[in-house]
C-alpha cells in the first residue's frame, strides 16, 4: 500500500513561458493539479524534493500537496522533459479520491536478469509499462517479474503476471511482455546469416565481372 508523501506547492496565478523559465532557474518545477469537473490549480514545486520522492516512492506515489490553506491528495499523471537534455520541465498532478479507482501507467521491472547470461540466455523486453486500474493507495510502484528461475527459452504474457490484490491490468491476456532466447543459438544464427550475406555479395560481384567481360567482348566484335 502506498504511503502519503507531503510536498509543498506554491500556488501561482499564471503559467507564462517567461515565468516558467524563471521558476526553473530558481530550482522549481511548474505544475498543475487537475481536478475532474473543476478548474485546474496552477502551482510550482521544489525540483529536488519532487525528484527525491519519485526516486524513493516511484511514479505511483500518492502526494499530499500543501497548496496554501488547501491540501490536495494527488498523483503524478504526466511529466514533460526536454527532448535533448532530458531535464524535467513540467509536471501534471491529478487530484484523486482514495475510495475511487483510477487508471495509470506502471513500470514493468525485470528482476534477476543478471543471472541469465550464466545460463546462456538473453532476454527481450517487449513492454516497458502497463496500464492498471485500482485504488490510489493500492497502485504498486512497479510490476515486478522475477526471471532468476528461468532455465530455458520461454515467453511471458500478461496472463502469467502475479499482480497485487485489487489491481487489474488493462491489457489483453495474450499480450507478450518478454521472451528469453538461447545465446548460443542466436550467435550461430547470426554467424550463418553473415556467411550467407558474404556469399550473396561474392556471387553478385562475379555476376558483375562476368557481365563486364561480355560487354567488352561485344565491343571488340563490333570493331
Amino acid at each position: 500500500m502506498q504511503k502519503f508523501t507531503e510536498l509543498k506547492a506554491n500556488v501561482r496565478e499564471s503559467m507564462s513561458k517567461g515565468k516558467n523559465n524563471k521558476l526553473r532557474q530558481e530550482g522549481m518545477i511548474p505544475a498543475v493539479i487537475s481536478n475532474s469537473g473543476k478548474e485546474s490549480t496552477i502551482i510550482a514545486v521544489d525540483k529536488s524534493a519532487f525528484l527525491k520522492i519519485l526516486s524513493t516512492e516511484g511514479r505511483s506515489a500518492v502526494f499530499t500537496l500543501n497548496a496554501g490553506k488547501v491540501k490536495y491528495t494527488a498523483m503524478v499523471m504526466e511529466m514533460q522533459h526536454d527532448p535533448i537534455t532530458g531535464e524535467l520541465l513540467h509536471a501534471n498532478f491529478q487530484h484523486v479520491s482514495l475510495d475511487q479507482e483510477i487508471k495509470t501507467e506502471v513500470e514493468v521491472k525485470i528482476i534477476g536478469d543478471e543471472l541469465l547470461p550464466k545460463k546462456k540466455l538473453g532476454l527481450i523486453l517487449q513492454v516497458e509499462q502497463l496500464e492498471v486500474e485500482g485504488l490510489p493507495t493500492d497502485i504498486p510502484n512497479s510490476i515486478d517479474i522475477d526471471v532468476s528461475n528461468i532455465d530455458g527459452e520461454t515467453s511471458f504474457h500478461v496472463k502469467d503476471l502475479d499482480v497485487p490484490k485489487g489491481i487489474k491490468v488493462l491489457a489483453e491476456e495474450d499480450l507478450l511482455i518478454f521472451t528469453t532466447y538461447d545465446l548460443v543459438k542466436a550467435a550461430a544464427a547470426a554467424e550463418a546469416a553473415e556467411e550467407a550475406s558474404d556469399e550473396e555479395t561474392a556471387a553478385a560481384d562475379v555476376e558483375v565481372v562476368g557481365a563486364k567481360k561480355e560487354d567488352e567482348a561485344e565491343e571488340k566484335t563490333e570493331e
